[in-house]
């Protein structure tokens, strides 16, 4: 006596996708089903579809993959694109920190490098450019103004840029006097400047 014939085993989309584990198209052919498939159920739940209708729609996509060699290369060309997008991505990243890297190094050999008279120069013509621009300014606003005012009021001018370049030079910290035993700023003692006769 023999048995009635079984159903047919079934048939896996994995096995038939995924004809080379090695093959990384293969394997990102299947996740693409795998996030085709998931979409629908999301779907599914979204807009409430019956069971039954989701089940149609599960087994329609797993037979065309299975029976359809144009819907496997699809998945196949799909896969390639991601595949490439990948590599392209990583590539520009790659490139990007290597980059980042090199530029990194170079800054550290030449701090390393760079003799201690230098850095001392860089550190107080800094410094310098900002008194020399003041300086520069004040002396042109002067002969500007000197000019406009006249022989008579050229004095009291060249006094006035002389205080302003003097104030400059003056610490803005106020300094404390002990000669009265008490912690209180000095006044600093600034002789006015006479105008000439």
């Amino acid at each position: 006596m023999s048995l009635p014939p079984g159903p047919a085993p079934k048939t896996y989309v994995y096995n038939v996708l995924v004809t080379d584990e090695n093959n990384v198209e293969h394997v990102i052919a299947y996740a693409l089903y795998k996030v085709k498939k998931n979409s629908l159920i999301k779907k599914s739940r979204a807009e409430r579809w019956p069971s039954a209708v989701l089940q149609e729609k599960l087994d329609s996509l797993h037979n065309s993959v299975i029976m359809e060699e144009d819907m496997r290369e699809s998945y196949y060309q799909k896969a390639r694109g991601f595949a490439e997008l990948v590599v392209k991505e990583t590539k520009l990243r790659l490139r990007a920190e290597a980059v980042a890297e090199y530029l990194e190094k170079i800054d550290q050999y030449q701090k390393v490098n760079t003799p201690y008279r230098t850095k001392v120069l860089d550190w107080l013509l800094s410094g310098v450019s900002g008194i020399v621009a003041s300086v520069v300014v004040i002396g042109i606003v002067t002969l500007i103004c000197a000019i406009i005012v006249g022989p008579g009021g050229r004095e009291k001018l060249y006094a006035s840029a002389g205080n302003t370049l003097l104030d400059m030079a003056k610490p803005k910290i106020p300094l404390l006097d002990y000669r009265d035993g008490q912690k209180t700023p000095a006044q600093p003692q600034v002789s006015p400047v006479k105008p000439a006769p």
